[in-house]
């Protein structure tokens, strides 16, 4: 056994340190490397969070991310809570985040 994972060795935005502490502590790290690797493809993430709560944004990716890797207990109404928002908020930010990142089940992250 390793014991705790380490703070990252880098400066994180708002949504990465949320991903970063939610999706590990809830699904491990293959997923929060997958949501993170996901949230920095998003060309425009500083603008998105100029309009959108950084817990919003972490929640929606982790939860598409997560739904697209067939992870167990993905839900927007489980992930929602996790990160403290509504799943309306996250099912209302899905179809933006959906057009930027393109996911699949042959791309999903």
């Amino acid at each position: 056994m390793f014991g705790r994972l380490p703070e990252p060795d880098t400066d994180l935005d708002p949504v990465a340190v949320r991903l970063w502490r939610k999706a590990l502590a809830s699904h491990g790290l293959p997923l929060t490397l997958r949501c993170l690797a996901a949230w920095w493809r998003i060309g425009d993430g500083p603008e998105l969070l100029a309009r959108h709560r950084p817990g919003v944004l972490a929640a929606a990716i982790h939860r598409m991310v997560g739904y697209r890797a067939g992870e167990a207990g993905i839900t927007h109404d489980a992930i929602a809570g996790l990160y403290g928002v509504t799943p309306g908020e996250t099912r209302a930010i899905t179809q933006l985040l959906q057009a930027r990142l393109k996911l699949t089940s042959v791309r999903p992250w």
